[in-house]
């Protein structure tokens, strides 16, 4: 069965919306701004900080978007912009917004936050919000581009982050969570690979050290690379794991 879609264009004014936005049934309560994450039951309003799940935000003003035929009748179908400019519902329970921030989904149902660590972010903020109320929410215009990103450098605490918040969204799509089993696959083999290799090379260097101790020197060198190696092994399987993550 072929979906057919309604390429929609209007002229921008007001709190317009610059780029394509696509389009999608939504029954939870919205607004512009509202800032829309994948779900097991479809799109919804974000409702977890640093949600992997991120895709764009509602608009009402887009200046171009795609419809299903006779959405325009259906009142919960609303228009997502996933790339490009847009107005989004901000809060400051993660700090005040400067321009060329970079914002990400809040504990807020649908409000987005300053990002202040490594993790998934919904783009970057076009204009300031000053408002200290962490109570309040206000509308200011951004890029949206959701992405992962690396603030803090250290490819370890990049992996423990990205997981982190990929355990504390329990609402997964089934590609995420495919890419969050597999890095935990390397990175566990990887490690568990390593750590034997170190142990056989130890306890092989000891029992040769043992039988000849002229060699000493060169079984230390031995030792010393082989070590090394499984240090390698290790930082390998992290790096791999990372890529996963972040592709």
């Amino acid at each position: 069965m072929f979906l057919t879609l309604l390429l929609l264009a209007q002229v921008t004014s007001g709190n317009s919306a610059l780029g394509v936005a696509d389009s999608a049934i939504i029954t939870s309560l919205v607004q512009e701004g509202t800032v829309i994450c994948s779900t097991a039951s479809g799109p919804a309003p974000c409702k977890n900080a640093y949600d992997p799940g991120m895709q764009g935000v509602i608009t009402k003003n887009p200046a171009v978007s795609f419809q299903p035929v006779g959405g325009q009748t259906n009142t919960n179908v609303y228009s997502i912009m996933a790339s490009g400019k847009a107005y989004v519902l901000v809060t400051s329970v993660n700090g005040t917004i400067k321009d060329g921030d970079y914002l990400t989904s809040s504990k807020t149902i649908g409000v987005a936050q300053k990002s202040t660590k490594n993790g998934y972010v919904l783009g970057e903020a076009l204009e300031d919000y000053t408002d200290t109320d962490r109570s309040k929410t206000g509308l200011i215009q951004m890029t949206v581009a959701p992405r992962p990103l690396i603030l803090n450098e250290g490819a370890l605490a990049n992996v423990y982050q990205i997981v982190r918040e990929g355990v504390d969204n329990l609402f997964l799509t089934p590609f995420a969570m495919l890419k969050y089993v597999v890095a935990g696959i390397v990175l566990i083999a990887t490690v568990i690979f390593g750590l034997i290799n170190f142990g056989k090379v130890v306890k092989g260097g000891v029992e040769a050290i043992g039988r000849n101790p002229l060699a000493k020197g060169t079984i230390q060198f031995n030792i010393f690379v082989n070590v090394l190696l499984s240090i390698v092994i290790i930082a390998g399987g992290v790096g791999v794991a990372y890529l996963i993550l972040i592709v």
